[in-house]
């Protein structure tokens, strides 16, 4: 009878552990009308324990979006976002990806370029020269790949394709 007694208790104080802890740890949910509206045009993310920003999203003026983010020294190492159309009225819109060094120089951009809107990847030397420059023809309808490199002269030289 003692086994039993101890066994029903057992079972009584886990029932009742089962119905208190979920009282208390019961999830909330959320419905639209929970949640409200963040409106800005420039968004910073800081690490407080540094004083500094590591992130950003921000809207230019005439610009989409643009996400910044930084290393831990609080240098840009990412950015993404689409081009304003200041070089040409082509690029404007088109989306791009860019990658930076520790000394914030631009290193490796991939974007859409050219008629084709056409896949591209360069990469840049330190003196943000472009060295090797790679993708889809940016015009025509055949879209066949290229590669070309320039030599440290500047001349550019094709492996494959046209570009």
């Amino acid at each position: 009878m003692k086994g039993q007694m101890k066994f029903g208790l057992l079972l009584l104080a886990a029932f009742l552990g089962g119905v208190v802890s979920n009282l208390i740890f019961k999830p909330t949910t959320l419905s639209a009308d929970d949640l409200r509206l963040l409106r800005t045009y420039h968004f910073q993310l800081w690490d407080k324990s540094a004083d500094r920003m590591t992130a950003e999203l921000l809207t230019p003026k005439g610009n989409g979006a643009i996400m910044n983010l930084n290393g831990s020294d609080g240098r840009e190492r990412v950015q993404l976002g689409s081009y304003a159309g200041n070089y040409s009225k082509a690029e404007r819109g088109q989306p791009f990806i860019g990658l930076s060094d520790n000394s914030n120089r631009l290193r490796m951009l991939h974007r859409l370029a050219g008629g084709n809107e056409a896949p591209v990847i360069i990469f840049k030397d330190t003196k943000k020269r472009d060295r090797i420059v790679f993708g889809l023809a940016l015009n025509g309808e055949e879209e066949e790949p290229f590669f070309a490199y320039f030599d440290n002269d500047g001349k550019k030289h094709m492996v494959f394709g046209s570009y």
